[in-house]
């Protein structure tokens, strides 16, 4: 089975890469802008004819960034036209995240050899780049998990920032075999509670850290308002210092969370062949703002999305339950419904059943319904029979 995936490491650079990465970043940054503002002012020239300007009026300074920079910012910016939903802005500075694209065809040769600890990684630069040959190689943190597969192809690399770290994120293309020893179906009920609740009652819980880490992100987030100025064109050294920590605390939140929903969803594909996953509309139910906040850090669609890319990989089956069929509300032994003024509310937590007397966790009793819609709608039987 062929799969795409995408992994991201940190990378090893000497003080003139970094000062290189972050103009091309600017450059990046730059492109689009000019761009958009050229296709706002004068809607009727294609984009292309306006790319064609855009590099014709170049100044010395843009010899140096890769002339691949602006064509890649261009698509970007056709796809982002097309949307319906959400409008092309122009980007700012102050985006703790920068990045630019790399296509497969402008990696050096000799590009992902191991050598030593270390894999060796090149990428072809502008032409008038000052920078020494031996220095535009760049060393990964570690060796990726896909370099001990036969068969994978890296498409293309997105060298990131993070406030004051520098990331690879290759998109791979790999052929990939394995299968789950797991043989057991489960239901899964995304929550805000337990992260994720399992029909054979396994919980998982988010880990203690992230609620000191808010809490330090808050603490950060006053000093940061205390200590601004406005109408200022630059702010004082000291805003800047607690900006950059509270970004910092941000980042490492971010990746607890990751490689939290990583190991889980690894562990529960590990151990089933058959999973079935509510489909919450997380957008709808964050128009409840008191639960707002809670909903969007639960990252449900993110936990969908891992567990259906890993099904594909271990040759698992994933299902989607629609939400219409009323899991919690209903009894997973006898089918008993509450309907009206008798629904249960967020405060009760344990489901207890008038007609067959089932007394159960409320998340267990809903994973135990998702698994049973589940399998009806397999065998091609109405979800509600």
């Amino acid at each position: 089975m062929t799969l795409i995936i995408r992994h991201k490491i940190e990378l090893i650079l000497n003080n003139s890469m970094k000062r290189y990465f972050d103009q091309c970043f600017g450059y990046s940054r730059y492109s689009w802008n000019q761009l958009l503002g050229m296709h706002n002012n004068d809607k009727t020239t294609s984009l292309n004819e306006q790319l064609k300007q855009f590099k014709a009026d170049r100044q010395k300074w843009e010899y140096a960034m890769p002339s691949y920079i602006p064509t890649y910012e261009m698509q970007n910016l056709k796809a982002a036209l097309r949307r319906k939903t959400h409008k092309a802005n122009f980007k700012s500075k102050k985006n703790p995240k920068q990045s630019f694209y790399v296509d497969n065809s402008r990696f050096l040769k000799g590009s992902f050899s191991i050598v030593g600890k270390h894999i060796k990684f090149g990428i072809v630069l502008g032409r008038k780049c000052r920078i020494r040959k031996q220095d535009r190689w760049m060393k990964l943190t570690e060796i990726p998990a896909f370099f001990g597969e036969k068969d994978f192809r890296i498409l293309s690399v997105t060298i990131l920032k993070e406030v004051d770290r520098y990331y690879a994120s290759f998109c791979i293309q790999i052929d990939y075999r394995s299968k789950t020893t797991g043989t057991n179906a489960v239901g899964i009920d995304p929550g805000v509670h337990t992260v994720m609740t399992l029909s054979d009652g396994t919980k998982y819980e988010s880990p203690k850290t992230l609620k000191k880490l808010d809490q330090k992100a808050k603490y950060y987030q006053k000093r940061m308002s205390k200590r601004y100025i406005r109408n200022a064109k630059k702010q004082s050294k000291r805003y800047m210092k607690a900006k950059i920590k509270h970004q910092k605390t941000l980042r490492r939140k971010n990746q607890i969370k990751t490689d939290f929903m990583h190991k889980a969803t690894t562990e529960i594909v590990k151990r089933n062949n058959y999973i079935a996953w509510e489909d919450c509309k997380s957008s709808r139910l964050m128009r409840n703002h008191k639960l707002a906040r809670s909903i969007g850090e639960s990252c449900w669609f993110t936990l969908k999305t891992m567990l259906e890319q890993k099904c594909q990989m271990h040759r698992a089956t994933f299902d989607l339950v629609d939400p219409i069929n009323a899991a919690t509300q209903t009894c997973s032994e006898c089918g008993h419904r509450f309907e009206g003024d008798e629904k249960l509310n967020l405060n009760d937590r344990v489901y207890i059943c008038p007609e067959c007397g089932l007394k159960l966790d409320r998340d267990v009793n809903a994973a135990r319904n998702i698994l049973k819609f589940s399998k009806r709608k397999l065998a091609g039987a109405q979800p509600s029979e």
